[in-house]
């Protein structure tokens, strides 16, 4: 059983660690915050124009910078490569398309910009580990039982 003594201790420790703890936070969210000031521009490029076709050119260009310079400042403070986060986004919205619709591989493919069907499939395989129609499958018959 913890007494009042034990409960005090422990409110007064609880209390040092979070008056310890604010300012590291703080500091934390104000990071965040200039980065994504920083790259707010690229993000709604990316989002305005997104496709497999998207060049890191074109978003350095966007950021008023070199390519190399760009990507350096990118991943210093995204903690991803530009060609990573932008192959993550495009996963992210495969993924939305193969689970939530029920438009065939082709159509994905076009929706996403790729060259064709087979390169999203390879794309998609790549970074999933299954073909996306099997993906389909696998996904709809485990939702059912």
């Amino acid at each position: 059983m913890i007494n009042a003594a034990d409960l005090l201790r422990l409110r007064g420790q609880l209390l040092l660690w979070i008056t310890q703890a604010v300012p590291q936070i703080g500091k934390v969210i104000a990071q965040h915050l200039e980065t994504h000031t920083q790259f707010t521009e690229v993000f709604r490029f990316i989002e305005s124009n997104f496709g497999a076709d998207l060049r890191i050119a074109s978003l350095a260009s966007v950021h008023g910078t070199t390519q190399d310079a760009f990507s350096m400042a990118f991943k210093r403070s995204i903690g991803l490569s530009p060609k990573d986060y932008l192959m993550r986004r495009l996963n992210q919205e495969a993924l939305q398309h193969v689970i939530n619709t029920n438009l065939h591989m082709k159509e994905i493919a076009e929706k996403l910009r790729f060259t064709d069907e087979y390169y999203f499939s390879r794309f998609f395989q790549k970074l999933n580990g299954t073909p996306p129609s099997r993906y389909r499958k696998e996904f709809r018959s485990s939702q059912k039982g």
